[in-house]
C-alpha cells in the first residue's frame, strides 16, 4: 500500500483580535515592574498569550516574582471571582496533593459519603504554585497530570480543568529547597530569571509610589489598572494558535532544537546518565551536545513553536519566522538542561550559557550555513546536502529527510 502524503491543514488567519488591549497591557504591566532586558519582558508577557501555558520565574528573595505574579493577575485576569478564582498555593513538604487539589463535601460525608469537590488549584484559569522548589514528591506527582492533561483523578472521581496559565516561582539558593523532578521540569514550557531591582528600575518604582494622597508603600499591584478579561484572553490564545508557521521555519527550530540533543557516536535520549562520552576525540567537539550532560526532551520543540506564534502575533505578523525562533529559544531551555561542571564555572546560569556561548559563539555563525542546506533540501540538491553534511551533524538529518521524501514520492508513482 503506498504512503499518504500528509497535506497541511489550511488555518484561518489571525484577526489580531485584542491586539491593542494586549499591547497596552504589556506596557502598563512593565511600567510598574522594572525589567531592564526588552527581550525578557516581550517574551515573558507572549507566555501569557499561550493556551496552558506553564512558567517558571527564578530569582533570589526580594526580586518581586510574587508580586509580578500578582501584577498579572490584575492586569489580565481582571474578571477573577467565584466562578473564575485565582488559585495560589505556598508549597512546602507537608503540604498534600489533597490539601492542594480537593476539599470534602462535608454534607455528603455525615449522609455516609465521601464525596470532594475541585479546589481553585484545578478549576483557576491563572494558577500561581509559589516556591514550588520545597513541594514534595507526591505533589510533584499529583501535578503532573493537571498540568499535562488538564485532568486529575481521586479514586473514581475525574475533574476536568479549564484552559489556563500556570506560573510557578522557586528561589534556586532557599536552603529549604529540593530537587524538582526531571519529569515535571520538562512539562514547564518557559523559564524566566528575574533579576534584582538596580538604581534606574528602583527609581522608576518610586516615582509610581507617589501618588497626590502621599506615597504608596502597599502592594505594587493596587497602581495597576485592569485591562484584559480571562474572555478576552481565550480570544487570544485561539488567535494565536492561527499564526502560520512555514515549513522553513519548522525547520529551523527543528535543526536548533536537535543540536541540543543529536550525537555522532550514540542516542543520548536513552544513554544512561552515567555513560562516559568521548567528547575529547569526537570530530564535533565544540558544539553544543558536547557541553551537556544530557539532552533535554521532544517537549521543547512544541514549547519553542508556541512561543514563536506569540512573539509573531504581539508584532501583528500571520507568519512565525526565524527571529521569532531565535528569540523563544533562551526561554524554553535552560530549565531542561544539565551543563558540564567546567561550563557552569564560566557563566553565572543556564539561560547566560544558552544566550552567549550556545546562540552567539556557535549555533549563530552557522545560520548562513544552515540556509544553504534549507535551500538544497527545498530543491532536492541531494548532491549538494551530501557535501554539506560532511562536517554538520544537523544537515545530515536534512539529507535523511531529503532521501525519506523522494522515496515516498517514487512510493506514490508506483502504487
Amino acid at each position: 500500500m503506498a504512503e499518504h502524503a500528509q497535506v497541511p491543514v489550511p488555518l484561518g488567519s489571525p484577526s489580531f483580535c485584542h491586539h491593542a488591549e494586549v499591547m497596552e497591557g504589556f506596557t502598563r504591566l512593565f511600567k510598574i515592574f522594572q525589567l531592564p532586558h526588552p527581550f525578557l519582558r516581550q517574551s515573558l508577557f507572549a507566555s501569557l498569550l499561550i493556551e496552558n501555558a506553564i512558567v517558571l520565574l527564578s530569582g533570589t528573595y526580594g526580586t518581586g516574582k510574587t508580586q509580578l505574579v500578582q501584577l498579572i493577575r490584575k492586569v489580565c485576569f481582571s474578571d477573577q471571582g467565584e466562578e473564575t478564582p485565582f488559585a495560589l498555593e505556598t508549597c512546602h513538604q507537608d503540604l498534600t496533593a489533597f490539601d492542594v487539589l480537593y476539599h470534602l463535601d462535608l454534607a455528603e460525608l455525615q449522609a455516609g459519603r465521601e464525596v470532594v469537590h475541585p479546589k481553585p488549584m484545578v478549576v483557576a484559569r491563572l494558577k500561581f504554585l509559589n516556591e514550588i522548589q520545597r513541594a514534595s514528591p507526591g505533589l510533584f506527582n499529583a501535578l503532573l497530570p493537571l498540568l499535562a492533561e488538564r485532568r486529575v483523578v481521586y479514586r473514581e472521581q475525574e475533574f476536568q480543568a479549564p484552559s489556563f496559565v500556570c506560573i510557578m516561582d522557586r528561589n534556586p539558593f532557599d536552603a529549604g529547597s529540593s530537587e524538582i523532578p526531571e519529569a515535571f521540569l520538562d512539562r514547564i514550557d518557559y523559564s524566566f530569571e528575574i533579576p534584582a531591582a538596580h538604581l534606574q528600575e528602583s527609581l522608576c518604582i518610586q516615582k509610581l509610589r507617589r501618588t497626590p494622597g502621599g506615597y504608596h508603600w502597599g502592594a505594587i499591584d493596587d497602581l495597576a489598572d485592569p485591562i484584559l478579561s480571562i474572555g478576552r484572553l481565550e480570544r487570544v490564545w485561539a488567535d494565536v494558535r492561527l499564526v502560520e508557521i512555514p515549513r522553513r521555519t519548522s525547520l529551523l527550530a527543528g535543526m536548533l532544537t536537535d543540536s541540543f540533543r543529536l550525537c555522532i557516536s550514540t542516542e543520548r535520549s536513552i544513554a544512561r546518565p552515567e555513560y562516559d562520552l568521548a567528547c575529547h576525540d569526537c570530530q564535533f567537539q565544540g558544539e553544543v551536545c558536547s557541553h551537556l550532560l544530557k539532552v533535554p526532551g521532544m517537549r521543547l520543540d512544541n514549547s519553542l513553536l508556541r512561543l514563536a506564534q506569540a512573539l509573531a502575533w504581539m508584532d501583528k505578523r500571520r507568519h512565525a519566522g526565524d527571529q521569532d525562533i531565535l528569540k523563544a529559544l533562551p526561554w524554553c531551555l535552560p530549565h531542561r538542561l544539565a551543563l558540564r561542571p567546567e561550563e557552569l564555572r564560566k557563566q553565572p546560569s543556564e539561560q547566560a550559557w544558552i544566550q552567549e556561548v550556545a546562540l552567539a559563539e556557535i549555533l549563530r555563525p552557522k545560520l548562513p550555513f544552515w540556509e544553504r542546506a534549507i535551500h538544497a533540501l527545498a530543491s532536492g540538491n541531494e548532491g549538494q546536502l551530501i557535501q554539506l553534511a560532511e562536517n554538520d551533524l544537523i544537515v545530515r538529518e536534512l539529507l535523511l529527510l531529503l532521501r525519506k521524501e523522494k522515496r515516498l514520492g517514487r512510493r506514490r508513482k508506483t502504487g
